[in-house]
């Protein structure tokens, strides 16, 4: 709202808009938004317009200076609007998924398998951290085959990574040093 002052010298509350409006943002939008994009912060951004932007509203304007409401209603309903805010938050980090998947890794006899790599759990990495000139190796079963034992070996040498080919979820593993006239060091089976 805006005060001015009428030809007879009487203050008259006039509608204040702003300039550009944001317009209501139903929430299908947002939620599509956030599908199509993945922006997250876009959602959270629209919400924040959405919800805090009436509040621009609640502004008196009085000889060129702006100041804002300070009634207990004015409190409470910024107060209302931010515990909404928050609440949205709160949900949409414990509904959402983070985009990377959380690596797990196996280590025996000085090498290591990781999985998935790289945020791809089609992907698993053998590295060779021993330096005993043996090659190291990672057993593993894919989700879409989980009956056949696969094996990537790293013949690259010490400090040096393999990476497999993409494919169906890793769903268990185990990384092993391979010793030419003894059993491998290995590790237990992890799944990732």
């Amino acid at each position: 709202m805006t005060v001015e002052e009428s030809s007879s010298g009487r203050q008259q509350r006039a509608a204040h808009t702003p300039p550009n409006p944001p317009p209501r943002i139903a929430t299908s939008h947002l939620l599509r938004t956030v599908k199509r994009h993945g922006a997250i912060w876009s959602l959270l951004r629209d919400l924040v317009v959405e919800i805090l932007w009436p509040l621009h509203d609640q502004s008196v304007t009085a000889g060129g200076t702006r100041a804002a409401l300070v009634d207990s209603k004015g409190r409470e309903t910024l107060m209302r609007r931010i515990k909404a805010i928050a609440g949205i938050v709160l949900a949409i980090g414990i509904a959402v998924p983070t985009t990377s998947a959380m690596a797990a890794s196996a280590t025996g006899g000085g090498v290591t398998a990781t999985s998935p790599w790289n945020s791809d759990n089609g992907l698993i990495s053998v590295y060779d951290g021993s330096d005993d000139g043996d090659p190291g190796k990672a057993e593993y079963y894919r989700q879409d085959s989980a009956g056949t034992l696969r094996t990537l070996w790293n013949h690259s040498g010490w400090k040096t990574r393999v990476i497999s080919g993409d494919g169906s979820k890793v769903i268990k593993f185990k990384a092993c040093d391979d010793n030419d006239w003894a059993s491998d060091d290995c590790s237990g089976w992890v799944a990732p």
